[in-house]
């Protein structure tokens, strides 16, 4: 399920067979397992893009963690009999950055996760191949030993359309290639798909080592396909939703190439028949962000309301944590002061569960915006209870 879909395809086809792909951006158990059945039907591959939002069987709210996604999506796939070698997982949201420590309190103080150690940006130049037509593309952008010395350069986040490469394109409704080419989902023109390729050698902090490293890119327009050090990673297409993916097992000390494509035209774009300018390129920010593999918020969930006359304020949380860690939630108001703390005991699977009530809370109303802010530090579940990072 890491492998590239379109080379299974490229093969399937080889043996004589006609292929395609469905792309699903759903967690319902239901549409999910639609999707199979069709692709059972007329034999093609089915991309099943990961979200926040994991739904069960029924469309209910799991708060699933990736892994548990993956084991839910597999068993669909298994009761429907379906050729697990056609189905492709995208770029999971993986979890949330954290602050590497309580010396980054004041980091964390200030929202700004570019001052915390566990981050690096990727963001600014990048070598850049552009492409007219898809068949033209360069299909060694990966490659370790590609020559990239005469390659222009693009910045990340940046437009293409805006440096040069291709043109913007309104559309009100319908496809941006609808004047040209003939509409005949999924499959998209190869001719006039505009293709850019991506290079860059990042150094790795050595601090990393041992820990979890994810790969955020947060927008990209309208796929990417995501190597590192010449290997695959995975592959991901929603225009405006973050892709996130774990190069972990990718990575070595020191320097790492890292390298993507992306099309102008997916199958995707098919979903994005909205009145809004046609462009294409990265359009959002993007990092590299370090995790402790033991100790790890996975997941967190939280409901808020008002009781008693809409007097007093409820907060229930529900959250997962990695198997060593247990958690401490702070409630701080507007100007920073610690208006109550809650420990998270820990449940089954790693789920926690706590509840919250604050009497005389102050209400947010659009003449008075009050706000509160919630802080979620990670503990080992040792008897020292030691923090390990915060959120």
């Amino acid at each position: 399920m890491r492998q590239n879909p379109l080379k299974k395809i490229v093969e399937l086809q080889k043996q004589g067979k006609s292929v395609g792909i469905y792309s699903v951006c759903s967690a319902n158990g239901y549409v999910i397992e639609a999707a199979l059945k069709r692709g059972m039907s007329d034999g093609s591959c089915v991309l099943i893009e990961s979200t926040a939002n994991q739904c069960d069987q029924n469309g209910g709210y799991t708060g699933m963690a990736p892994a548990d996604f993956r084991k839910f999506v597999l068993d669909i796939a298994e009761k429907n009999g379906f050729d697990k070698d056609r189905l492709f997982l995208g770029g999971d949201h993986l979890g949330p950055l954290t602050f590497a420590d309580k010396d980054e309190a004041e980091a964390m103080a200030a929202n700004d996760k570019t001052r915390s150690a566990n981050y690096l940006s990727l963001e600014g130049d990048w070598k850049f191949h552009w492409a007219e037509n898809a068949e033209r593309r360069c299909y060694d952008f990966y490659k370790t030993d590609l020559d990239d010395s005469k390659w222009g350069t693009m910045p990340v986040p940046g437009i293409w359309e805006m440096h040069g490469y291709g043109y913007p394109k309104y559309v009100n409704v319908g496809f941006g290639w609808r004047e040209r080419f003939p509409v005949a989902a999924p499959f998209v023109p190869m001719s006039e798909n505009h293709v850019g390729s991506y290079r860059r050698v990042i150094t790795i902090p050595e601090n990393w080592t041992g820990k979890q490293v994810i790969a955020h890119f947060g927008s990209v327009t309208s796929n990417i396909y995501l190597y590192v050090n010449g290997k695959f990673v995975g592959y991901a297409e929603d225009a405006k939703v973050a892709a996130e993916f774990d190069i972990t097992p990718y990575l070595q000390k020191g320097d790492n190439l890292i390298a993507f494509q992306v099309f102008r035209w997916s199958d995707g774009s098919y979903f994005e028949d909205q009145d809004f300018w046609r462009l294409s390129g990265v359009a959002r920010e993007c990092y590299l962000y370090a995790l402790d593999k033991d100790y790890q918020l996975k997941d967190i969930r939280v409901t808020q309301g008002l009781t008693d006359d809409l007097k007093d304020g409820v907060l229930d949380i529900q959250a997962q944590v990695s198997p060593k860690a247990k958690l401490q939630f702070q409630l701080l108001d507007a100007a920073g002061k610690e208006v109550a703390t809650i420990d998270g005991p820990r449940g089954e699977n790693g789920v926690v569960k706590a509840h919250l009530t604050l009497p005389n809370v102050k209400k947010w109303t659009a003449e008075t915006p009050n706000l509160y802010t919630l802080k979620a530090t990670v503990l080992s579940a040792d008897k020292q209870q030691t923090p390990k990072a915060m959120t």
